[in-house]
């Protein structure tokens, strides 16, 4: 997510690329301008996904008596020319027969606008398993099975309707810039859950045996909607 508010809704990057390392730390006196001066490299190696990156720094300087006397500077970290965010026209969720539509920009770290050059996009349906255990509760390991690719394609326009012919189920539109910047999108197609993409559906089931080829199946589903059997 952008710093600025106008960009709200537009997403930069993926999941993955949230993450915090500790660069260095410095311990040295002020001159006698009460000034420190050093130089802060960040490696290449610590930018591992697409994402929008910050540089932290604190510093502290003691006085006379060993208090400290703190300060905080967040400034951006710019290691590519253009960053493509992707903003969803529909709220997690587009209804089976929808068609879902997406607008995306392309700025700099500052948030000045660039020119969009041959965004390439797919989108691809996914696959999960849950794996279930008890510990103090139920709880689940979610584990990305497979994916298939829907749809493709190169464009300079900055939103694109996808097909209306989607089946229920999850997906993720991938969109790759110019420069390389990758922006994925998670959604689901006609289920909803509280959850992210990569959470399961609650659905209250019970089974009762009737005979050797009938079951009476009674659920409680939290939310309207189709139901398959398989």
């Amino acid at each position: 997510v952008h710093e600025s508010p106008e960009f709200a809704g537009y997403l930069f990057g993926s999941k993955s690329s949230v993450a915090s390392v500790h660069l260095k730390s410095f311990k040295s006196k002020l001159n006698k301008q009460g000034h420190y001066k050093n130089t802060l490299k960040v490696n290449s190696s610590a930018i591992r996904h697409s994402g929008l990156y910050s540089v932290s720094l604190k510093g502290d300087a003691y006085d006379v008596g060993g208090r400290p006397n703190g300060t905080l500077l967040k400034t951006p970290l710019s290691y590519t020319s253009a960053y493509i965010g992707v903003r969803p026209l529909f709220d997690r969720v587009v209804e089976e027969g929808s068609s879902p539509i997406f607008n995306w920009v392309a700025i700099n770290r500052e948030g000045g606008i660039e020119s969009l050059k041959h965004v390439q996009y797919e989108l691809r349906s996914i696959d999960y398993s849950f794996d279930w255990y008890y510990d103090d509760g139920w709880r689940y390991r979610s584990k990305r099975v497979s994916d298939q690719l829907v749809t493709s394609g190169v464009t300079n326009s900055a939103d694109i309707s996808l097909p209306a012919t989607l089946d229920w189920g999850a997906y993720e539109l991938v969109v790759v810039s110019d420069t390389g910047f990758k922006t994925i999108v998670p959604f689901r197609v006609g289920w909803y859950g509280d959850g992210p993409v990569t959470e399961p559906s609650l659905l209250a089931l019970s089974v009762e045996s009737l005979a050797d080829d009938q079951l009476k199946v009674k659920f409680n589903a939290p939310f309207a909607g189709n139901l398959r059997i398989m």
